[in-house]
């Protein structure tokens, strides 16, 4: 079973990377993200770079299950625990706010990030939310992931495949 999942996820990795679109991101550490257009859809377009400005692309999943993928370059700086301090305090000031589950690390585009993990009954659906850090020479990129807790299971394949596109320059 797990030689079939790995067999699928690098098959969506790779249909992703020869048949999909890419984004460069340049406003802080500088990389690319490509995406599969049958899977993902963009929900703007990116914005230009601008001088200490951040760059983000949001993209969400072109079938009706719903899941979010916000990955952002920042130009300043900023330390592992500060981003994770002000996660964690951004939970407080919510309406609804998400319950932290866990720290981890994981590899992508060869650097470990930071990753936060959220779980929030107070939506209906429950939601998943994963916040990924990395710091950079050049600024720091965040990866914030948002999707159906129930659903996220059977759509990791297709999640983990646009999170390891990432590519640093």
């Amino acid at each position: 079973m797990k030689n079939i999942v790995f067999t699928v996820v690098l098959l969506t990795c790779l249909h992703s990377v020869i048949h999909g679109e890419t984004v460069e991101m340049t406003a802080g550490p500088d990389f690319t993200v490509s995406y599969d257009p049958g899977t993902w859809k963009p929900l703007a377009p990116l914005r230009r770079p601008e001088p200490g400005a951040f760059q983000s692309m949001t993209w969400a999943f072109q079938s009706t299950e719903w899941a979010e993928i916000t990955i952002t370059s920042h130009p300043e700086p900023k330390k592992e625990a500060e981003f994770k301090q002000e996660v964690l305090d951004a939970q407080k000031f919510r309406g609804d706010p998400a319950e932290f589950v866990r720290e981890r690390r994981e590899s992508i585009a060869g650097q470990e990030w930071l990753v936060l993990e959220f779980r929030n009954p107070n939506t209906r659906p429950a939601r998943s939310e994963i916040h990924y850090f990395l710091p950079a020479a050049d600024g720091y990129a965040t990866l914030f992931l948002v999707a159906e807790e129930a659903s996220l299971p059977t759509h990791r394949g297709a999640i983990d495949a646009l999170i390891h596109t990432i590519r640093l320059k």
